[in-house]
């Protein structure tokens, strides 16, 4: 019985360390991505947003908190990702050359060109399939 309890125990220490790298590569991962997606100015982006449909729906005479404004920020805050994930694509080159940009995921090669393409154009396509609405075919009378 106290051979299944020490095997158990040194089971147990042998797993943390492994699970400890996993937790810090998932850290890692999440920095990268928020430094991919320039969160600072895509938030500005978003606040500026929410400014001009709240002004522009005061002089409409519509309610200022409605879920077309959900909607419009959220499409807006996924489209401005992806784009920040694309320049640094396009960018990554000489991004490597700058002594203020080297640490960004790409020019560091933390994330590789084809996960940042990747997750770049899903913001593009996700905001295209999944937030706008389909048109609307109004016929001239």
């Amino acid at each position: 019985m106290l051979e299944a309890v020490a095997i158990t125990a040194t089971s147990e220490t042998r797993n943390q360390p492994l699970a400890a790298a996993a937790v810090s590569a998932a850290r890692t991962l999440l920095a990268d991505y928020a430094t991919l997606f320039k969160v600072r100015v895509s938030t500005m982006v978003i606040i500026t947003s929410a400014a001009g449909f709240y002004l522009g729906s005061l002089r409409s005479s519509i309610s200022p908190f409605n879920v077309g404004m959900v909607k419009a920020l959220a499409g807006i805050a996924v489209v401005t990702c992806g784009a920040s994930a694309l320049n640094q694509a396009l960018e990554r080159k000489t991004d490597r050359l700058m002594h203020r940009t080297e640490n960004r995921p790409m020019a560091a090669g933390r994330i590789g060109l084809a996960h940042g393409l990747i997750v770049g154009f899903l913001g593009y396509f996700l905001d295209r399939c999944t937030w706008r609405a389909p048109p609307t075919r109004l016929r001239a009378r």
